[in-house]
């Protein structure tokens, strides 16, 4: 197993975490399709009670309705899963930009970090900070966001390679890309997507209405082509001694 730092071990853990939650959908749809959870006479489900669950207990007591209610259960956690994972990406490239703010002690790295990037902080934000670690953070988290206002996350990445001088191969970038720009999707238009969407990324499955078509197989992608991103990011910082190993 490679050396990795705490920050993408916490990025591993993460993901772990969310994979239980695919597992788990996975075997109530089976339990469903099974009919282990078999309806009564009178409810959708067994176990459930119509005085608490008021929504399932408005649909029709038959399979159709069982199938409804799980797939719907198991697509918002697909795209649940999808958002969770750039968010995590996220928060992984802010505490390796963090990092790299506390080891620019000489003038070229840190203009390299800061270029021509306009950070806002005013004198009271400035002593609100316990110490060096607490604005480091700050600056980090701005030099990220303000990157992600591109809504490219290519540039972003490349971006904070540069900024960082660590060495990331284009292809990996390139491999995990497409499963970061499908978060996009959902976030803002719900997973349908242009013609030209569908051009660029025709590894992909679409409905006839444009919807991106989410299933295991993307999800395992998502996470293999991502945490390969992470790992070769952190490969690279810890050689430069931006991160340090975990131990």
């Amino acid at each position: 197993m490679p050396t990795i730092s705490k920050y993408a071990l916490i990025f591993k853990n993460r993901l772990q975490s969310f994979e239980e939650d695919l597992e788990i959908v996975d075997i109530f749809c089976k339990a469903i399709n099974q009919g282990d959870l078999l309806p009564d006479p009178d409810n959708l489900f067994k176990y459930m009670n119509p005085s608490i669950h008021k929504c399932i207990a408005l649909r029709s007591n038959n399979q159709t309705s069982k199938k409804i209610v799980i797939n719907h259960l198991r697509r918002t956690i697909y795209v649940s899963y999808v958002k969770d994972v750039y968010e995590e990406l996220s928060l992984y490239l802010k505490s390796f930009v963090t990092q790299a703010a506390l080891k620019s002690k000489d003038k070229e790295s840190a203009c390299r970090l800061l270029g021509d990037q306009k950070i806002s902080l005013n004198a009271k934000d400035i002593l609100q900070y316990h110490d060096i670690n607490d604005l480091a953070k700050s600056i980090a988290e701005q030099i990220v966001q303000d990157l992600e206002k591109e809504r490219s996350t290519k540039s972003l990445i490349i971006k904070i390679c540069k900024k960082t001088g660590i060495s990331v191969e284009q292809q990996i970038i390139d491999e995990a890309i497409p499963y970061l720009e499908i978060r996009h999707k959902f976030v803002h238009t719900d997973g349908i997507v242009d013609e030209q969407f569908k051009i660029d990324y025709p590894m992909f499955s679409y409905d006839k209405d444009n919807y991106i078509t989410l299933n295991r197989n993307v999800l395992t992608q998502m996470k293999n082509k991502v945490n390969k991103l992470v790992v070769a990011i952190d490969t690279s910082a810890i050689s430069q001694g931006i991160l340090s190993s975990n131990t």
